[in-house]
């Protein structure tokens, strides 16, 4: 019995001395990924800063901003552009790379009458998506009117706590993007990302870059297909063209015909606007990664690129880490 005992509390023993064991192990990791994360933010904090300033110098030292085309005034220049056209910039001696694109991409959520450009853009011949359209745009409208109207397919307060989404809508403009996947049928008529808002005191009008030509180097391969009209071959060889300028520096009139290249300059813009989102990615030696997005302003000359009134302070859009 004696012997049984001991056998007994020694087999707990060492179930006890392996669980610790384990403990250990894993906590020492845990530390090691917090840790690896923690130096991979501050790398990539710097290294968004670093595009930001690249960027500021791009644009001063070079007024031409199209893009997709050679550059008469980049002749013989050895440094890469940074343009926001979606280029990945590695940067020496860390783990990012860094992508410049136009944050003026998707669809326009902004201001007290959101999204109507979709009714502009949805076929006439297709009665089912432009009755989609109808309907989700009565319920974007009742979200942001401050009235308990309800439009023809609105929602208003009681409607959404039916569907258990007490305390909407907002009965204001949206304020980030994101509460627009709160809106019911947005599956139905968005082929691409929405539109980052402006911040408060920044008219939607602001922001604008004076064309509603959709960027096409930061639009999405449906907001191509959609908006350029391509069928799934052209779309390839579109995708194709852009991937060569971006990572070899192709122009566009060198990579599809000519007849391709006149209807992307028809209905996309290959022209900066003067906002611009700025993605960084680092990936450390063990696997960990981090991603931080960032939008701002980078036209200088425009009021609200400044957070104060003495301009010292840059305006910040928005940010997000992934």
């Amino acid at each position: 019995m004696a012997l049984v005992v001991v056998m007994g509390t020694a087999a707990v023993a060492a179930v006890m001395a392996a669980h610790v064991m384990l403990l250990s192990e894993t906590v020492a990791r845990e530390a090691a990924v917090a840790s690896e994360r923690q130096a991979l933010r501050y790398e990539i904090e710097g290294a968004a800063d670093r595009a930001f300033w690249m960027h500021l110098v791009d644009r001063r030292l070079y007024a031409d901003r199209s893009l997709g085309v050679q550059s008469l005034e980049r002749e013989g220049v050895e440094e890469e552009p940074w343009m926001l056209d979606g280029r990945p910039h590695r940067l020496v001696g860390t783990a990012s790379t860094v992508r410049l694109s136009d944050a003026l991409q998707g669809i326009s959520f902004a201001g007290p009458q959101p999204a109507q450009e979709l009714r502009e853009l949805a076929d006439p011949a297709d009665t089912e998506r432009q009755e989609a359209v109808d309907i989700f745009l009565d319920v974007a409208a009742d979200y942001v009117d401050a009235d308990d109207l309800t439009h023809l397919h609105g929602l208003e307060r009681d409607g959404y706590a039916d569907a258990g989404l007490a305390g909407l809508p907002r009965d204001a403009p949206i304020e980030f993007r994101e509460e627009v996947y709160w809106l019911p049928g947005w599956q139905d008529v968005l082929y691409g990302p929405v539109q980052v808002i402006p911040p408060p005191g920044i008219a939607p009008a602001q922001a604008g870059r004076g064309s509603a030509l959709p960027p096409f180097f930061s639009s999405a391969p449906g907001v191509l297909q959609q908006r350029g009209g391509f069928d799934p071959a052209e779309l390839a060889m579109v995708l194709e063209a852009r991937q060569l300028w971006q990572e070899q520096g192709v122009p566009l009139d060198q990579s599809l015909d000519a007849a391709l290249v006149g209807r992307i300059k028809a209905r996309f813009s290959l022209t900066e606007s003067p906002v611009a989102t700025i993605e960084v990615e680092a990936v450390a030696a063990s696997g960990v990664s981090r991603r931080l997005s960032v939008t701002r302003c980078v036209d200088l000359r425009r009021a609200d690129a400044y957070a104060d009134g003495s301009r010292q302070s840059w305006a910040l859009w928005r940010r997000q880490w992934d």
